[in-house]
């Protein structure tokens, strides 16, 4: 029978397995952003499967998004379940993915149009069902930091009550 006491250090335990998976996760996403820049600076010329820059742009988001998520698995590790550095870890993730697929979907197809002219980026949405989801599950994010921030003013107060 599980205890509340098994049930966090059970939490703790998978949130630590958890921060080493997304550290992996976060020098393989920036080496990976990294590679088509310093093929370039070799080369002097831009890679070909690179030659849209603007492509990177979306990535580095979601790489602090996975950075903002290492952080809050690095706090429930050590038992802040629901502390404020998670919900400020939870809140940057959100607004990471919100940023990302705003800027994947709406911001850098429109740049493109208006700067390189029609047959660049699309039009004023790029309809990439993946990002939409992104962009809604980061706002849920923020809105459950919140939600957090919130319960946890309320517990304040009663145990000032009590």
């Amino acid at each position: 029978m599980s205890t509340p006491q098994s049930n966090v250090r059970s939490i703790a335990r998978d949130a630590r397995r958890l921060r080493g998976l997304t550290t992996l996760l976060v020098v393989g996403t920036a080496l990976l952003l990294a590679w088509p820049v310093a093929l370039s600076i070799v080369y002097r010329r831009v890679p070909g499967a690179w030659a849209d820059w603007s492509e990177l742009i979306a990535p580095l988001a979601y790489l602090w998004g996975l950075a903002r998520l290492r952080g809050a698995f690095a706090a429930i590790g050590v038992g802040a379940l629901f502390g404020p550095a998670v919900r400020r870890a939870l809140t940057g993730l959100g607004i990471a993915m919100m940023v990302g697929a705003t800027l994947e979907v709406v911001v850098i197809p429109n740049l493109l149009f208006w700067v390189l002219g029609p047959g660049h980026g699309g039009g004023l949405l790029r309809f990439d069902v993946g990002a939409f989801a992104t962009g809604a599950m980061g706002a849920g994010l923020v809105l459950i930091a919140r939600l957090f921030a919130a319960a946890a003013e309320m517990s304040e107060e009663l145990d000032a009550i009590l």
